[in-house]
């Protein structure tokens, strides 16, 4: 089936989806700030779900590392596709890996490494009534110097740590075989296609320390984070 994710303002986007229907429902589901419908099938889809034997996600710029026969792990890789599309789609804008909240100590940005503990940061910091902006992704704008939300759900490996898990409703999460998704049925989030500016800037070290960054470093930390 095609369906559109699409965002009228201030993203004025609209992308084009070619998947089973399962991921169809999934999308509605996991995206907070997008509209996810059907659409005829002659319309051409910027993101494609490949079915032979395993689900392979393609799009211009990205393609699965594996194909998966696990849907939860196919729609990990379709929201990254997604958010290849926006980024390709809105002059000026870069991808980043970072994370971001807002609490009412302001909006803060965390910076750090794959598994460097950013998801797991972000949901203890939801469970205290902090919105999710990202997790994993988002954007930069080069021009207005703005950040902006993909509307995307919080990412857990399994097993969720306990800390976690006993504080949250558990038929709420999108559960695959080695990932879990806590959408805005769990925890705040922020639609997308909302802008800011961080207020205080952070680094994720191992062990899950956090050190505090001067806001002078920021451009040195977005080239370290670009997706390319």
């Amino acid at each position: 089936m095609y369906f559109s994710i699409s965002h009228p303002l201030p993203l004025q986007l609209r992308i084009t989806v070619k998947g089973p229907e399962a991921l169809f429902e999934l999308m509605r589901i996991a995206l907070c700030g997008w509209d996810v419908h059907r659409v005829d099938a002659n319309s051409e889809p910027l993101i494609e779900i490949v079915d032979e034997g395993k689900l392979s996600v393609v799009t211009s710029s990205f393609r699965s590392a594996r194909a998966h026969s696990d849907l939860i792990n196919t729609l990990n890789d379709t929201l990254i596709a997604l958010a290849y599309c926006v980024r390709d789609l809105k002059p000026h804008s870069m991808l980043l890996h970072a994370a971001a909240l807002k609490s009412s100590n302001g909006i803060s940005v965390y910076f750090g490494p794959r598994k460097s503990g950013k998801s797991r940061y972000v949901a203890e910091q939801c469970l205290n009534g902090a919105v999710c902006i990202g997790d994993d992704l988002m954007l930069y704008c080069k021009k207005s110097r703005l950040f902006e939300a993909l509307g995307l759900p919080v990412r857990l490996r399994r097993p969720i740590p306990s800390s976690i898990l006993g504080k949250i409703d558990a038929s709420r999460i999108l559960v695959g075989h080695s990932t879990c998704y806590l959408t805005e049925h769990v925890f705040s989030l922020m639609p997308a296609g909302q802008r800011f500016q961080p207020d205080r800037l952070f680094q994720l070290q191992p062990e899950y320390r956090i050190r505090a960054l001067p806001m002078a470093k920021l451009g040195q930390f977005l080239d370290q984070s670009i997706i390319q």
